[in-house]
């Protein structure tokens, strides 16, 4: 066979992990199914599985890339490196991993992931990390515009979430969650906020009363009411900044934007 021809087979190998399994119970239904020779078939049966798996991981890593490896990466180090290839590889055998499906498949892999931490006697503590990283993922999906056209006012651009997390914030921005750090912060609450920005998810780190103010703008708000929700936030928290610089430097950052004709 020509290396092309030996690429192609392991590819669809690579495709369904559980064609192994059908490769050497019903060598001929696979070789018709993927039109392959005998002489092929009968290559792909000699082939050792951790050849085939090491390959089968490369691929999936490949295929992955660098931007669906971001939504993973915090959960995936909870696991030993030779554990996190034995997880990867159960996963394949149970989903058809075609080029460009990651996008698709990341809650999936986090619930499967989540699940493997059950037994662990820090189990509702590591089960946090993929709730958060299943969060970030939901930032990079395109929203619908927050409001209905009728509405006029000021509201929490469809690009930006906010959410509350049982852990200090930058940590976990940065991933830098090693199991002491976990069992001992568990519990103190951070505040994140993350913006997709067409490419990315943006990250960042806010304080308990900027959290507050952009929760209460999901709905469209007047200038007026703006001002007077920050100016309730700002007195509660105790904040140096005035109301109108707490809701300006949403409006520059275009995480508060208008909708409708607004009035300044």
């Amino acid at each position: 066979m020509s290396l092309a021809q030996i690429q192609s087979l392991v590819l669809h190998l690579t495709v369904n992990p559980g064609l192994l399994d059908e490769l050497e119970q019903q060598p001929e239904l696979v070789g018709q199914r993927f039109g392959l020779t005998t002489e092929e078939v009968g290559f792909a049966r000699q082939m050792s599985r951790p050849v085939l798996h090491s390959f089968q991981l490369q691929i999936a890593n490949k295929r992955m890339g660098t931007r669906h490896r971001e939504y993973v990466k915090r959960t995936t180090s909870l696991f030993e490196p030779k554990q996190r290839a034995q997880l990867m590889l159960e996963f394949l055998s149970k989903h058809e991993m075609r080029t460009n499906t990651w996008g698709q498949k990341i809650p999936d892999y986090l619930d499967f992931l989540s699940e493997k931490l059950t037994d662990s006697p820090y189990a509702a503590i590591l089960q946090e990390i993929p709730a958060f990283e299943k969060w970030l993922y939901t930032c990079s999906l395109q929203a619908e515009p927050t409001g209905s056209s009728e509405t006029a006012g000021y509201v929490l651009s469809a690009t930006v979430q906010v959410h509350a997390f049982p852990f200090p914030a930058e940590e976990l921005i940065t991933g830098n969650l090693p199991m002491e750090f976990l069992v001992q912060r568990h519990g103190e609450t951070g505040y994140v906020l993350g913006m997709w920005t067409g490419t990315q998810v943006d990250l960042f780190e806010i304080d308990n009363s900027y959290y507050e103010l952009m929760t209460r703008c999901k709905e469209p708000l007047s200038m007026e009411e703006l001002l007077a929700v920050a100016e309730e936030i700002r007195v509660r928290f105790q904040k140096d900044r005035t109301a109108q610089e707490m809701v300006q430097e949403l409006l520059e950052m275009a995480i508060l934007i208008p909708i409708g004709e607004v009035t300044a």
